[in-house]
């Protein structure tokens, strides 16, 4: 799965550390490091939801949406396509701090 290898709570320091600066890429980078983690953990949804959002924003690195890409791919062969329209309409309208904060709630691993 992509050059995700770092620790879901690493990824979420990443993301909180980019927000602070403002560096949009590596913001989207970090949220596609958690989805990968989530999608280990069973979360699909969540998973859909994140990738949806980063694939779709217009400031993704080009690796970063090949990786993602990939990811929200293999979950649409595994997913119910229910799920997956369902993320495209969670988006709708999300900033990237509304994307942050919603990560931050989502429950982190025991």
């Amino acid at each position: 799965m992509g050059p995700y290898n770092s620790s879901e709570k690493d990824y979420r320091v990443a993301l909180q550390a980019a927000l602070v600066i403002h560096a949009v890429q590596d913001v989207l980078d970090a949220m596609a490091g958690i989805a990968a983690r989530l999608i280990e953990r069973g979360m699909t949804e969540d998973a859909a939801n994140i990738l949806t959002y980063v694939t779709r924003h217009p400031d993704v690195r080009h690796d970063t949406f090949d990786a993602t890409d990939e990811m929200y791919m293999d979950l649409e062969e595994r997913e119910c396509p229910r799920v997956m329209e369902d993320a495209a309409a969670f988006i709708l309208g999300k900033s990237l701090n509304t994307m942050a904060n919603y990560i931050a709630d989502i429950p982190m691993p025991d």
